[in-house]
């Protein structure tokens, strides 16, 4: 069975993140510019690659360039 990797924008606190998480997805990035909810993200899941950033700087520079 192959196991699919998702990124998320506009994270918020992560909640479906989460339950994609919990389905068996895999999640590589999480992005949100709202510093508590990425400071929430990372208290709750430290494992996660978490971005906080502005979605218009990451689209000029490209995902893979975080």
């Amino acid at each position: 069975m192959q196991k699919y990797s998702v990124i998320e924008l506009f994270t918020g606190a992560g909640g479906l993140a989460l339950g994609l998480e919990q389905a068996g997805f895999n999640t590589k990035i999480v992005v949100d510019i709202n510093k508590w909810a990425t400071k929430t993200l990372l208290k709750n899941r430290p494992n996660w690659n978490v971005v906080h950033e502005d979605i218009t700087k990451i689209s000029k520079n490209g995902i893979k360039n975080i």
